[in-house]
Order: C-alpha cells, then sequence, then structure tokens
C-alpha cells in the first residue's frame, strides 16, 4: 500500500479566527476615540465657571500672591490766591430765656368756651397751643396769638376756643414765651 504523505500550505503558521469579544472590543475603542469624543465634547461642553466643582475652579487658579508695596502719597497743590470776602454784618441776638406758660379751665357739655394764657412782663409769645383732655367730641375752632391784631401786633399771650357736644371738658392753654 501507498503511503500519501500530507504537507501544509501555509508553511507552519496557524490563522486565528477572530471571536464575538474581540470585535465588540475594537468597535469600542474605535467608537471612544472617534465619535465617543466628538459626543462627549457636545453632551457635557462648559459655558460657565459656575458648572466646575469650587475645588477644581481652586487647583486651577493657584495660590495667591504677596500683596505689593503701597505707593508713595501724592504731593499736595499749592494753595489758591483767591481774595477773602468781606465780614457779614451780626445778626440780632437770639432768645435768652425761654419759659412756657399754662392755664387750665372748662367748657359745659353742648357749649362753648375759650381759653388764655399770658406771657411774663418783657417777653413775647413764640407759640402755643391747647389741650381738650382727649374728648372726642370737642372741636378746637381757633387757636392762635394774642393779641389778634395781625402781622404788627406784638404776640404777647395764646387763646384757644372750643366747642362741645355732648360731653363737658376741662381744657389746658400753653404758650411758648421767650425774651430776645
Amino acid at each position: 500500500m501507498h503511503r500519501i504523505k500530507l504537507t501544509r500550505r501555509d508553511s507552519g503558521t496557524q490563522r486565528k479566527r477572530m471571536s464575538y469579544a474581540g470585535v465588540v472590543a475594537t468597535l469600542a475603542l474605535v467608537l471612544a476615540v472617534g465619535g465617543g469624543t466628538a459626543w462627549a465634547a457636545h453632551r457635557y461642553l462648559i459655558t460657565s465657571t459656575s458648572q466646575i466643582k469650587p475645588s477644581v475652579r481652586q487647583a486651577l487658579r493657584g495660590n495667591r500672591g504677596y500683596r505689593g508695596y503701597r505707593g508713595y502719597r501724592g504731593y499736595t497743590g499749592r494753595t489758591g490766591t483767591a481774595a477773602k470776602g468781606a465780614t457779614g454784618a451780626s445778626g440780632a441776638a437770639g432768645a435768652t430765656s425761654v419759659t412756657e406758660q399754662i392755664a387750665t379751665g372748662k367748657v359745659a357739655a353742648s357749649s362753648s368756651g375759650s381759653g388764655t394764657v399770658s406771657c411774663p412782663s418783657g417777653t413775647r409769645a413764640v407759640g402755643g397751643g391747647g389741650f381738650d383732655g382727649g374728648v372726642a367730641t370737642a372741636v378746637i375752632y381757633q387757636d392762635g396769638p394774642l393779641p389778634n391784631g395781625g402781622a404788627a401786633a406784638t404776640p404777647t399771650g395764646w387763646e384757644v376756643s372750643w366747642k362741645t357736644n355732648s360731653d363737658a371738658i376741662t381744657w389746658s392753654v400753653y404758650a411758648i414765651c421767650a425774651s430776645p
């Protein structure tokens, strides 16, 4: 019988077939390097520093440097040569003594009444007013300085007039008096 001798055609190297796992790994590598990077850049685009964690921003920024020297103070300019104005006339003397004068009285229910108070001799009234004790039905219808002679008269007291409805009142009139 004749023996048949078998020989290899590939001269000793045997070719391996790719497995499924190898194909998937190669495809994943291609996507990660090419298409995956573009997808990530589109998906995670940083548009503001508030999107970066503060500790990462601090690490990127670095430490603060030392504070520089303070600059020199500038020179003071020269004084102007404007002429000094004339001294004005002295004003009138202000009040040297201010006092408050008070008078009290009563107005019966459903009637009218007034109260007056006078300033001491040598003083003038610079203000005044009246109080009706907090009764809601009383109305002040006149309040002003005495005498009521207009702007030319020097006020020497204060007068307040009330009108009551159903309640009687105890009133107070006061004047602020001052001597020049």
